[in-house]
């Protein structure tokens, strides 16, 4: 019915400089959604979900030497991203919104306080379940979303609307984690057991509380874990290579062992 609407919404998105567009149906289950994480506890009206995709590229997590000052691309490269994408959010939201249709964007928890727990959130709706209904890509190991073509390292938004657009479809001929090990094997806390199907082999609460113990164990120097970011073969491609910085990996292999072996999951 809208298959015209969904072409429109596609070209507008690639000439804002996007990279990646799915769409998801509201008015079936969701096989993976738990309590309030179907897009209809959140919007009523809801009859599609659009979810937008970026690469970012493993340049989110460096630094650069100049004239023997360090420069923090780190922050500044992560937060451009995460600012591009929600900017593509309201875009595209605001396109549907002129054409008479009601849209909600939901708030994304990535790198706030209410990500690492989730009492603190207003609602529960999942950017990457989301994105696997869209066909944006698949579950890995890992818990993340792996994309054909940036692998992880993805920025998501996603936009509600009352428009009945036609769905993408989930991807069905994609399996990147199906003979591989590496994250599990990386992980410094192993939070990912590489024998069950993923999504169900990634222990979520352990991920979380090693995060929140990296940061508060190193004063805030080191806030990212990064491991299975970096690790993660698929669609791997550095642009540029700088140093690491403010990563698990940024600091040496005794101080690693360390915070690992200080590490008391509970």
């Amino acid at each position: 019915m809208f298959m015209g609407l969904n072409e429109e919404i596609n070209s507008y998105f690639r000439e804002l400089g996007g990279g990646k567009i799915g769409i998801a149906s509201a008015n079936r289950p969701w096989i993976y959604a738990t309590n309030s994480q179907h897009p209809r506890d959140i919007m009523s009206e809801c009859n599609s979900v659009i979810v937008l995709a970026i690469g970012t590229g493993l340049n989110d997590f460096v630094t650069a030497n100049f004239g023997g000052k360090s420069i923090d691309v780190d922050g500044k490269t992560y937060r451009v991203s995460q600012l591009f994408i929600e900017w593509l959010t309201y875009r595209v939201a605001g396109f549907l919104r002129r054409k008479g249709f009601k849209t909600f964007t939901p708030i994304d928890w990535t790198g706030s306080e209410a990500w690492l727990s989730m009492d603190k959130r207003i609602h529960k709706f999942s950017f990457k379940l989301a994105a696997y209904e869209a066909g944006i890509g698949v579950f890995g190991k890992c818990g993340l979303i792996i994309t054909p073509e940036y692998g992880p390292r993805t920025k998501l938004g996603v936009v509600m609307t009352d428009a009945l657009l036609e769905p993408t479809g989930k991807i069905e001929d994609f399996n990147p984690c199906i003979n591989c090990t590496i994250c599990a094997e990386n992980c410094p806390v192993k939070a990912i057991d590489s024998t069950l199907p993923p999504p169900k082999g990634f222990n979520r609460d352990k991920c979380l509380k090693f995060y929140q113990y990296l940061r508060k164990s190193t004063n805030w120097k080191i806030i990212h874990c990064a491991v299975c970011f970096e690790v993660c073969p698929i669609a791997k491609n550095r642009e540029y290579t700088l140093e690491r910085h403010n990563t698990f990996l940024s600091i040496d292999e005794v101080q690693r062992k360390k915070l690992i072996e200080d590490f008391n999951y509970k």
